[in-house]
């Protein structure tokens, strides 16, 4: 992250602290509070410079931009006695782990391109074998285990996901939605939760990352950032530089609500997950529905299921089995 001075890798924890310094919990008078007075108190790591107030404000004023703090007061040179008091979280995210926290706020302020490296562990390709060949998908780690699209299951005999064994996976249940066309699939692998998720909203930038189908990579992850532009309830017939009419008689009834994306989704891309600005996930990207034709093509845009969607498959208890094997060395 240039405009910080890559200090998200120097001091991964600085905005951690610098939120828990100006919090109103940390027994200082929030009137006494400053820069000045959080850099005496932080502990750099072994081996690195002092950090620069300027970019202790920068951090401030960008959790200013995303109403996670108020700034109190800007006051003298480079920043030192600036102040600065921390918006409690909301209730919906009080109670959880300080990893949490520090993947939210680390995303807030320095951006897309950590939260791409941040998220990059969890984004996986899959691999589906049948007798036209091999084709590339991509799955991530979400709630207790992968969620991935439902055609990166069925579009082959064989399915390997990298850094999963054959045995996990055929021991695992794997849930998919009694409606036919809801292109979504759960593999139930009992890790460690993941409940950073989120509502999607329009105009909402986002980072959408997958594994297209690039000659000669097998594991090259892109990301691509965009935008939310719609959330269809009824479906859209989309031409190009217009939304012509609404689609509600072409189109499967009882299918969730769809996100239209500014970032194209195709092949190996379809299965990854679509994460906001603040590192939470809000979608996962997906091929257009069966039936629904491919006017996408033409206007560049990508589609995506939110994440909700797949939380509401999972209480179906639609329970299918598929084959898995080991992923190639």
């Amino acid at each position: 992250m240039k405009d910080f001075l890559d200090y998200d890798i120097k001091y991964p924890d600085l905005v951690l602290a610098i939120v828990d310094y100006f919090s109103l919990n940390n027994g200082e008078d929030l009137n006494s509070k400053c820069i000045k007075k959080f850099i005496g108190t932080y502990k750099v790591p072994e081996g690195e410079n002092p950090i620069q107030p300027d970019i202790v404000a920068k951090v401030c004023d960008r959790l200013c931009e995303c109403r996670r703090m108020t700034c109190i007061k800007k006051n003298g040179p480079m920043s030192l006695f600036d102040n600065y008091c921390t918006v409690p979280p909301s209730q919906k995210y009080r109670n959880l782990s300080p990893d949490f926290y520090y993947s939210l706020y680390n995303s807030i302020v320095y951006g897309f391109e950590y939260i791409y490296w941040h998220n990059l562990p969890y984004v996986l390709p899959i691999i589906s074998y049948s007798e036209r060949g091999e084709s590339i998908g991509t799955c991530f780690k979400m709630f207790e285990g992968i969620v991935t699209a439902k055609h990166c299951l069925t579009d082959g005999n064989n399915i390997a996901i990298k850094g999963y064994k054959a045995e996990l996976l055929n021991r695992s249940n794997v849930y998919v939605s009694k409606n036919d066309d809801i292109d979504l699939a759960y593999i139930k692998t009992e890790e460690q939760p993941r409940f950073t998720i989120a509502e999607p909203h329009v105009l909402d930038d986002v980072l959408v990352m997958g594994y297209p189908k690039v000659p000669f990579f097998l594991n090259f992850c892109t990301g691509e950032k965009a935008t939310i532009s719609a959330m269809a309830e009824l479906r859209m017939t989309p031409t190009l530089g217009s939304i012509a009419a609404e689609g509600e008689i072409y189109f499967p009834q009882g299918l969730p609500k769809l996100l239209l994306v500014t970032a194209k989704i195709r092949g190996g891309n379809s299965g990854g997950p679509v994460i906001n600005k603040e590192g939470l996930v809000v979608g996962v990207a997906t091929g257009l529905p069966a039936g629904e034709g491919l006017s996408d093509d033409n206007v560049g845009y990508g589609m995506a299921y939110p994440i909700q969607s797949v939380e509401k498959m999972i209480s179906e208890r639609n329970i299918k089995t598929f084959n898995f094997v080991d992923y190639p060395d």
